[in-house]
């Protein structure tokens, strides 16, 4: 019995090892899709974005817009089916992206935000705008459109 036991609790916290290794955290997934190695980051990514916590997430969901758009730019003699896929759903997070970036978005996680980065002409200061990061979705989502018809 207290063999059974023993060997429970090893199993038990074998399992419970491996679930902890496998938890994503996306300080560490950033880097990876800033040097748009999408090979190895956007499994990652969709892996981040289907745990229920990070769903609502801005800068995870500009990524995966981001990569779907580049994706749909570079898809060549694609069926109009995956060019509707792909346009769906880049227009899905991109527009789930801009509903959830704000000021405080960009205070709280500038470090994500970093190529908005531009020179404020009134202060001299380099800033991160909303404007300037909506503007940029705005104009991709633009593109997404464009390409689907």
């Amino acid at each position: 019995m207290v063999l059974r036991v023993i060997i429970l609790s090893i199993v038990l916290s074998v399992f419970s090892f491996e679930t902890f290794a496998q938890k994503i955290k996306y300080k560490d997934l950033y880097p990876i899709l800033e040097a748009k190695n999408y090979d190895e980051g956007i499994p990652k990514l969709k892996q981040y974005l289907n745990d229920g916590d990070h769903k609502k997430e801005a800068n995870p969901n500009l990524q995966m817009g981001i990569w779907l758009h580049s994706r749909l730019m570079n898809l060549e003699n694609a069926n109009n089916t995956k060019i509707s896929q792909v346009g769906d759903s880049a227009l899905f997070f991109l527009n789930k992206a801009k509903g959830l970036i704000d000021e405080k978005e960009l205070k709280r996680n500038d470090k994500y935000y970093q190529e908005f980065l531009r020179r404020d002409l009134r202060s001299g200061k380099f800033l991160i705008k909303v404007s300037d990061v909506h503007l940029n979705i705005e104009n991709m989502v633009d593109e997404v459109k464009e390409k689907m018809n």
